[in-house]
């Protein structure tokens, strides 16, 4: 069983009132360097929650592309998040206002959580925790091979956002290094969105009903 990736909410950091570009002098942009480090996480394994427990966790998160079982008999959470870094340089303008250009970005996409659970109906070494444990892994595989295919994506957008993002002007260095930042995670979060549809059809193949028939032939003691 899968439940959804979660991604922390963006929050929204206006431009400052009055910023034109056009009060930063005409020089050309800094090379931006667009870096993205990966973190697939290490899975947490659990053998503590009964059955019952588990399928009111499943269907807690409401996943409308499930089509399998009604009994949960494991359960892979993931809990992920993206973080983003810029480096910047700035120049002060007369009236004291900072112009700031993307000169560098650094990207985290990381799980900082993986728990998988087998129920604890059955117990290490038997047939069904083996059986049960061996399709969890592979809801671990998938969150992980769409880490690895998505981040040149996210790179690549993100390339292309900073090359097209011109000076930012604020009343402070942060303020207008926030407005250039917000414009990087608006960006990445729509390559997320498509990478979070992935795995969900990802996973919704592997819960399939001939994925559990096959899971629940292997053994005889559920």
């Amino acid at each position: 069983m899968r439940v959804a990736w979660i991604v922390p909410p963006l929050l929204a950091l206006l431009a400052p009132q009055g910023a034109r570009a056009a009060d930063c002098p005409n020089r050309p942009p800094p090379a931006v360097e667009v870096n993205v480090r990966t973190d697939p996480g290490r899975p947490d394994y659990r053998n503590t929650v009964r059955i019952a427990d588990l399928t009111r966790m499943f269907l807690k998160q409401h996943r409308a592309s499930f089509t399998g079982q009604q009994v949960t008999t494991g359960l892979t959470v993931s809990d992920a998040e993206f973080a983003i870094a810029t480096q910047l340089v700035t120049l002060k303008v007369a009236d004291g206002r900072t112009c700031a250009w993307l000169s560098g970005v650094d990207m985290t996409l990381r799980y900082k959580a993986v728990t998988v659970y087998v129920a604890s109906e059955y117990k290490p070494g038997s047939c069904e925790h083996k059986a049960v444990l061996e399709h969890e892994n592979e809801h671990v595989a998938i969150d992980r091979r769409n880490l690895v295919d998505y981040a040149p994506r996210v790179k690549a957008a993100l390339a292309a956002k900073a090359r097209g993002l011109g000076p930012a002007v604020g009343r402070t260095d942060k303020a207008a290094g926030n407005y250039l930042l917000d414009q990087l995670k608006r960006t990445a979060q729509e390559v997320i969105d498509a990478m979070n549809q992935a795995r969900e059809r990802d996973h919704g193949r592997l819960d399939s009903p001939a994925s559990y028939r096959a899971t629940q032939a292997r053994c005889k003691g559920w």
